[in-house]
This record gives structure tokens, sequence and C-alpha cells, in this order.
């Protein structure tokens, strides 16, 4: 079990081991810690079920050609980045959280090899849990081994397909479609429904989603859009139906689904939560917006201050750290920027 450290110490639990979570504690020990009263002892703590970071952005590439972008450049082990900071001051456990008490102050989360969950007492919360996909090629949801077997299997699928349709007309939909296309867009039939009338459809400028689909059409990429993929199942010779919304179907060696993204959001109160499942952020300061809730924070996109991304957070993670050394001193103020 982690220990809170004493009743002295104050424990700043960072829920989640991706982008965010990892900008954030890193902020803290380096920046925020440091610059703390001696009489202050704080420990930060991070949840995850992933002991290695995975660089996602990478996927398409590792799916496609990982000659040109081998696995071992798009993951990282987490502890050993934090090596540099003292032991007493930080600790990953690799695990999932469960559900949080915010009466007592208290997170509990289930380690990998056990069932029962474990509590740990916070001061501060860090809610950097992100999304969840339908498949483990996207997302550490369930640690980094499922993703990297989903890497490799979908590598040597793609390989020996002729035949290919990419679910999802988001960015992982499109880049995956654009790595395809580069190397075997005139040598396999590669389909991408988008589900939507264009790609990057939730982009503000359409613009975006009509050139990416002209640099696809010129790759050798047909592009449907209005349709949505119902469902899949195998077929007795190995390939894999795709039934679509319009009522036809398509049926295909390999199917990639870039679509399914939803919030990690099961442990989190649901009266912390928007109607779509974020947490409710204050956009300024990153701290919740919930009556009565102090010292919990949210960042990446499980807020509901960002539109998601690694840039959201690029531009988010030093006005949290901000935002929990001004609760920390006292000060109260705003971050600048």
């Amino acid at each position: 079990m982690a220990q809170s450290g004493g009743n002295e110490t104050h424990n700043i639990v960072i829920v989640g081991g991706s982008f965010g979570a990892l900008a954030v504690a890193h902020t803290l020990l380096k920046d925020v810690l440091p610059k703390l009263s001696s009489s202050k002892s704080c420990k930060v703590f991070m949840i995850s079920p992933n002991s290695q970071f995975f660089w996602r952005p990478a996927a398409p590439r590792i799916i496609v050609n990982p000659a040109a972008l081998s696995e071992d450049k798009a993951f990282f082990d987490i502890a050993e980045s934090f090596e540099k900071y003292d032991k007493s001051h930080f600790e990953h456990i690799r695990g999932y959280a469960t559900s949080v008490d915010p009466s007592s102050q208290t997170i509990l989360y289930s380690p990998d090899s056990m069932t029962a969950s474990l509590p740990i007492h916070y001061g501060s919360l860090v809610l950097a849990s992100g999304t969840l996909f339908k498949d483990p090629l996207w997302s550490l949801q369930s640690g980094e081994e499922p993703t990297k077997r989903a890497l490799k299997n979908t590598h040597d699928q793609v390989s020996a397909a002729h035949s290919i349709a990419i679910i999802g007309g988001g960015p992982l939909g499109c880049e995956t479609a654009g790595e395809l296309g580069y190397l075997h867009g005139r040598s396999k039939e590669i389909n991408l429904f988008s589900g939507a009338k264009q790609l990057l459809h939730r982009l503000q400028d359409q613009r975006l989603g009509q050139d990416a689909e002209g640099r696809l059409s010129n790759l050798g990429v047909k592009v449907v859009h209005k349709v949505r993929c119902e469902d899949t199942e195998r077929t007795a010779d190995g390939k894999t139906r795709v039934k679509l919304s319009d009522g036809t179907e398509e049926v295909v060696d390999v199917v990639i689904e870039a679509t399914g993204e939803t919030p990690s959001n099961k442990f989190i109160p649901k009266e912390w939560l928007t109607g779509d499942g974020l947490v409710r952020t204050v956009i300024a300061t990153l701290r919740a917006d919930v009556p009565n809730l102090d010292n919990v924070y949210a960042i990446g996109s499980i807020s509901s201050a960002l539109k998601g991304g690694i840039l959201g957070i690029v531009f988010s993670y030093k006005a949290l750290c901000e935002s929990i050394q001004n609760d920390l001193t006292g000060q109260g103020r705003l971050p600048s920027y």
C-alpha cells in the first residue's frame, strides 16, 4: 500500500501516465516543490497501469513502416525518467484508480496483481486519465504490453493484406491512411470511412479536412463519407466483413479502427463531470469547477477546459502547476501567461 508519508506530508496524486500526467509531475518536482518552504513536505504519486510512456502519434508509422520508426523510439520507461529526483518526493504506482472519495480526500486504486482496492490520501488531486479506445493500438488502458502486441499484429496483417479499411476520419485515421497510402497506395486497396461529412470534422477550419482528403486521394486512398461502421465480423476465409450504416457491406483483409474514443472517467464522481463525461474545469487555472471542491485539477482530454491533444497540454500544464503552487502557499492568484 502507498503510504501517505505521515500526517505532515502533502500528497499530490496524479492519475494517468501519459502526456499530461508526466508534464505535471516533472514540473512539480523540478519547479514547484523546491520553491516551497522547508516546513512544507510534499510527495508526488502517479497512478497508471503502464510502466512505460507511449508516444501515440508514432502509432500509425509503427503500424505501417516500423523500419522508419522503431518501437523503442515510441516507448520509454517512466521510472527512468524520474531517477534524477529525490526518491522520497516521487512514487509511481502501477495500477488502476477505482474511485475517489472527496469527503476523506482518498483515492482507491487496484494494483496489477491484486483485485482489492487500496487507499491513498491526497492533499491535491490531478486528473490526467485521458481517453480510452476500442482498440489497444491507440492507448495504454491495460498497460503497454497489449499495445505493443497490437502494433506488431496490425503491422504483420497490413504487410500481407490486399485490402484495408480504416474506420474513422479523425487525426489517427487520417495519419494511418496517409502512412498506408505513401507505402501501399498503388499496390493495395485502401478505404477510409470517415463516419462524417468530411475528414477532421471536429476542427473549426474545415479546409484542413478538405486538404487532407486531397492529399490522401493523391496517395491512392479512397475516402468514403456519411457512412459509419456498425459492426465487423470475421469470415470463414479469415477476412473481415464491415457492416456499414447505409446497409452495405465491405469484405477486406484488415480493419483498423481509429474510433471509439471515450473519457477514462469511471473512477471519477459523476457530479464532477459534464454531460460529455469530462471533468468540469476552469480554463484559466485548470482547477475542477465543482462547488465546495478544493485542490482538484484536470488536464488533457479528460478536462472540459481543453480540446484535447498534445498542444492543449503544452499550453496548460504550467498553469495547472502554478495553481497547485498557489494553493499550497496560500497565494490564491491566477497564473501568469
